[in-house]
């Protein structure tokens, strides 16, 4: 999954998408469908006021038709896998409650053990991805 790390918060995402859709007259439910179909894919892309991209797909539910999401590999963004991303929260979570600033092989392999029932991971530099997410987040 693509996790969007920008200035924008959801509130300006939500309102700039609101704004481009209702300019390119595909706001309301049907409008919406025939502009997101209309290039023969199931999504269209649109680029942020702080050039990161985003996808615009259907939604599942007619009330809540317009699905967003960051695009894959877009400015502003980091790419991880879904237990990398528990793995980093789980760490992280543990970090804060035991006042340690240091996240190490051991406990990191000790905190996939047993909050996520997972295997553990061999080093720290086969694991470039969670180094990354656990810079991020010691970074906020």
């Amino acid at each position: 999954m693509d996790l969007y790390l920008g200035k924008l918060t959801p509130s300006e995402i939500n309102e700039f998408t609101k704004n481009f859709l209702k300019e390119n007259e595909a706001f309301n439910y049907e409008p919406y469908e025939q502009w997101l179909f209309s290039e023969g894919k199931e999504y269209r892309l649109i680029t942020l006021s702080d050039k990161s991209i985003w996808a615009l797909r259907m939604g599942i539910e007619k009330e809540n038709y317009i699905h967003i999401h960051p695009g894959r590999y877009s400015l502003h963004t980091i790419r991880a896998r879904a237990l990398t991303l528990k793995t980093a929260i789980c760490v992280m979570a543990y970090l804060n409650i035991h006042e340690n600033f240091f996240p190490d092989l051991e406990l990191i392999n000790d905190v996939r053990k047993e909050f996520l029932n997972a295997a553990p991971v061999k080093s720290l530099s086969a694991t470039p991805g969670l180094r990354r997410l656990l810079n991020v987040f010691n970074n906020l």
